[in-house]
């Protein structure tokens, strides 16, 4: 273990790495998780990625506390940078450095760094939590020199524990090879397994932060590993042929095994208490559906029934106006027709109208 690491890494828990959402952790805390799977997951692909190490200046992007950035350090690289976004984290890192390896504050979409400037570029489990991930491996790239080789992994999506709330998109192994094959023309993509190990060991191996090798071990598995059924992708890419790098183990207690196995229980009933919820809200949606078409349809109606009764009623006015300029025209006619009978001329001639009206018969 590191000096004075420990009390670092706890300060940085108090500090930063208690935005938690549903208790689910956002980075790796090595103290908090020791002896557990996931870290034997985090130690493995470092210690993978430090066979590449030797004398090469290597940025650790999104570097979290800085145990992979020391491990790589410690796997005789010239120097390490590890970056991370969250200040307290780094500050903590900062405290627990080994020799040649130190940290800054940076975001892996706006490198601080001159083109080409490193030989080695490491970004594990990062690429799932940013927005841009195809521009975050474009500044990745920038800053790898030409023969560099760039490590990147992530969760694969049909087999990672689903609903990690702080991952934007998990790559599967295609998405990965299609997103680095963009910018560098040689990459290889590995699945990384968790496997059982039964292991007849010689004793006095300790337990440490940095994986330690067992001397001339064999290792035999009885099990398919395919990249399908992989919880991880880790890959390699770089603009010439790619080094050849050795299959690296970390080892961990079976106790996580059980763990594993509650933790899978509590998941199984909180899915099933999502799928319940998200049912129920499916169906008051489609009951909020019916009834907003019943409310056009209605309104539907309505403007129709609106229409036909407002034609009716202008029907009316027009016949009420046009009796009213008939009545209008009768009382006139009625007027004239009185006062013409009330003249003068019209006494005059009323032999003359009864002499007409003998004749016609």
């Amino acid at each position: 273990m590191i000096p004075g690491r420990k009390v670092k890494y706890r300060c940085a828990v108090r500090a930063d790495l208690s935005n938690r959402l549903d208790e689910v952790p956002e980075r790796f805390v090595p103290d908090a998780m020791v002896g557990e799977l996931v870290e034997a997951e985090h130690l493995a692909r470092y210690w993978w990625a430090a066979a590449l190490a030797g004398g090469c200046r290597i940025l650790d992007a999104g570097c979290g506390l800085g145990y992979g950035t020391n491990l790589l350090a410690a796997s005789g690289a010239a120097e390490v940078v590890g970056v991370d976004v969250a200040e307290a984290v780094v500050e903590a890192a900062t405290g627990g450095a080994v020799p040649g390896a130190r940290f800054a504050v940076a975001s892996i979409h706006d490198l601080p760094f001159e083109d080409s400037s490193f030989d080695l570029v490491v970004c594990f489990e990062v690429l799932e939590h940013v927005e841009r991930a195809p521009e975050a491996v474009a500044e990745l790239v920038r800053v790898l020199a030409p023969g560099g080789v760039l490590a990147v992994s992530s969760p694969n999506p049909d087999v990672y524990v689903p609903g990690n709330p702080h991952h934007v998109h998990e790559f599967s192994a295609d998405e990965l090879r299609s997103v680095l094959a963009a910018h560098l023309p040689h990459v290889e993509v590995r699945p990384q397994h968790n496997l059982i190990v039964s292991a007849v060991l010689t004793g006095g191996q300790g337990t440490t932060h940095v994986p330690e090798p067992i001397p001339a071990a064999e290792i035999a598995q009885v099990v398919a590993a395919t990249q399908d059924a992989a919880p991880y992708s880790v890959a390699l890419a770089s603009r010439e042929p790619l080094p050849p790098v050795p299959v690296r183990m970390v080892a961990t207690g079976l106790i996580e095994v059980r763990r594993w196995l509650e933790l899978y229980q509590s998941q199984q009933e909180l899915l099933c208490a999502q799928k319940a919820y998200l049912d129920q809200q499916g169906a008051i949606g489609a009951e909020l559906g019916e009834l907003h078409a019943q409310l056009r349809r209605s309104e539907e109606e309505i403007s129709r029934h609106v229409d036909v009764t407002a034609s009716e009623r202008q029907g009316r006015l027009d016949a009420e106006s046009q009796r009213a300029i008939y009545a209008d025209r009768v009382a006139r006619a009625d007027r004239v027709l009185r006062e013409m009978r009330s003249s003068p001329s019209w006494r005059l001639t009323a032999p003359l109208r009864r002499v007409k009206r003998l004749l016609a018969r």
